[in-house]
């Protein structure tokens, strides 16, 4: 079996959105479907979407948001935020994840960035435990009080 990274390209946003239908994650819809094709289209404008694939099928997808607003407070020349890092559970402790996170950390060095921060649910203790394994630490309560802030050092 082989992994393989690629980077996504504007028309394949359906991709992600059957990643989520498939893991039965609660969402609306309608703001799903909006939401990540915003996220395709803005494709090497502020970030930079990657999915992998196992025997050509997409299993997982991260994003590397370089731009700074008020949702996500990176910083293109110190800090970028993960978005979005999902895989299919049936591909889940293969590896995945970590090649899309070793794509991530490595594309952000490259481009001088000197840390990355992510959101994530209280509750996913799974998720939580993995990203303290990669080397996050726990920056501050999030934005949504559901939700806590994880940031790890690239220097």
């Amino acid at each position: 079996m082989k992994i393989n990274v690629r980077k996504a390209k504007i028309e394949e946003a359906d991709k992600l959105i059957d990643i989520y239908r498939k893991e039965g994650i609660d969402v609306n819809e309608d703001n799903l479907t909006k939401n990540v094709k915003r996220d395709f289209s803005n494709i090497d404008k502020d970030r930079i979407i990657w999915f992998t694939e196992i025997d050509e099928k997409v299993v997982g997808v991260i994003q590397l948001i370089f731009k700074k607003d008020e949702q996500n407070k990176a910083n293109v020349k110190d800090v970028a935020m993960i978005h979005h890092l999902r895989v299919a559970k049936e591909q889940e402790g293969l590896g995945v994840a970590s090649e899309l996170n070793k794509t991530v950390e490595n594309t952000a060095k490259e481009k001088g960035i000197k840390g990355l921060m992510l959101e994530v649910e209280k509750g996913n203790k799974k998720a939580i435990k993995i990203y303290e394994h990669w080397g996050y630490k726990y920056l501050r309560e999030g934005k949504n009080p559901k939700e806590i802030v994880l940031f790890k050092n690239l220097r």
